[in-house]
């Protein structure tokens, strides 16, 4: 009788998988045709030309101060950095950022600006006078077709490491060590939630996160959650660490502005502080990672 039992057991339990099987298989094809094609609509950038700063041209030196904050440039001590500026009694440097356009390439340059009797006069560090100098061309607008999100797409060597790093620290300490989920932190999640009474705490990791919002919607339901615990080990078998941790940087949703969804690190740092991700400091880092906590609409 037990011999017969485990039998017919074994027999529902193989017929009972199939379905399963096939759902894994259906995933799978979900997780890998999403992430390898176009993730993501990206609106197509409208830029003013670039400010063209020639010697001899009327200038004050105010105006050109103006000009420098106004399109993102930091004064300090020193312009030894891009997207930095500094100032004296009489004369004003900085250290423009490059930029690509119709012409090429055109790389990042310290000059040094001064003013001979209301006249521009630019120069290289080594004191050679320069003929003109250029303000990289400003972003004045999206063209979104159907699309209403905006983001700007950053690949992995391109990501500030204090980025990666305080990101994994407030949202998965131990990404790099799990496989898509992480047993501990759901069940550090549970202990917290229980002893408070409420749900203080979410178990979801990067890869976690990431699969909600590259490819499920927001439900709060069992078979969402499982949904998720399954794409999550899908995408970790398929990809590495850092293609998961470059999409989600580039997915993830910081806040709405209007009709359009802010997405990725990127564009919020264009937004919130007017200059790229690289230029930002660990205060701006640690602001734009605690923003995923929360949703700001603007």
């Amino acid at each position: 009788m037990i011999r017969f039992c485990f039998k017919w057991g074994m027999i529902v339990a193989l017929i009972a998988s199939i379905p399963f099987a096939i759902w894994v298989w259906w995933l799978n094809d979900q997780v890998v045709s999403r992430f390898e094609g176009q993730k993501w609509q990206v609106p197509s950038e409208v830029y003013s030309a670039p400010v063209i700063l020639k010697s001899g041209a009327p200038w004050k030196k105010q105006d050109l101060e103006n000009l420098l904050e106004e399109t993102g440039y930091r004064f300090g001590r020193n312009s030894q950095k891009v997207g930095w500026a500094a100032r004296s009694q009489t004369k004003v440097s900085a250290h423009l950022r490059s930029y690509v356009d119709h012409l090429g390439f055109h790389e990042s340059q310290r000059r040094i600006f001064s003013f001979d009797n209301g006249r521009l006069v630019i120069q290289a560090l080594n004191g050679d006078q320069i003929e003109e100098a250029r303000i990289e061309p400003q972003r004045i607008g999206f063209l979104y077709g159907g699309n209403t999100e905006s983001r700007q797409i950053l690949k992995y060597d391109e990501i500030p490491a204090p980025l990666i790093d305080i990101l994994i620290a407030v949202e998965d300490r131990e990404f790099y060590q799990h496989w898509g989920i992480s047993l501990t932190g759901i069940a550090r999640a549970v202990v917290v939630n229980l002893t408070h009474g409420s749900r203080r705490q979410g178990g979801s990791t990067l890869t976690q996160q990431l699969v909600k919002n590259m490819y499920l919607s927001s439900e709060r339901t069992y078979t969402r959650k499982l949904t998720e615990v399954v794409m999550s080990l899908l995408l970790e078998y398929h990809y590495s660490k850092e293609a998961i941790i470059t999409a989600y940087i580039n997915e993830v949703y910081l806040a709405q502005l209007g009709s359009s969804a802010l997405h990725g690190f990127a564009a919020a740092s264009q937004h919130f502080f007017g200059r790229p991700v690289n230029e930002l400091n660990i205060d701006e880092f640690a602001l734009l990672v605690g923003m995923v906590k929360g949703t700001i609409a603007l």
